[in-house]
């Protein structure tokens, strides 16, 4: 990244890292596996009642700020935002 230190030599950052190592190693053992275990109808209904909570709140909080152009459609820019995240995993 060229900073001028290194990240891993900072106690606060390997702190950071090992409490993120351990969400995100939850997450993988317990949370995902638990949804792979619903039906897919479930799973289905539980993802659109999710995105109507989400988007109306996208779109007071953040609007069309956070995509490309602000322009493009509502439901784009806080498809962007989620997804955004979907680099973690």
């Amino acid at each position: 990244l060229g900073l001028p230190l290194t990240p891993q030599k900072i106690r606060l950052m390997k702190k950071i890292g090992k409490i993120l190592s351990w969400i995100f190693s939850f997450m993988e053992n317990y949370i995902f596996k638990f949804w792979d275990v619903l039906p897919l109808r479930l799973r289905q209904k539980m993802t659109m009642l999710g995105w109507k909570i989400y988007l109306p709140l996208h779109r007071l909080l953040l609007g069309r700020r956070t995509a490309i152009h602000p322009d493009s459609s509502y439901e784009y820019h806080a498809l962007s935002t989620i997804m955004w995240w979907s680099r973690f995993f």
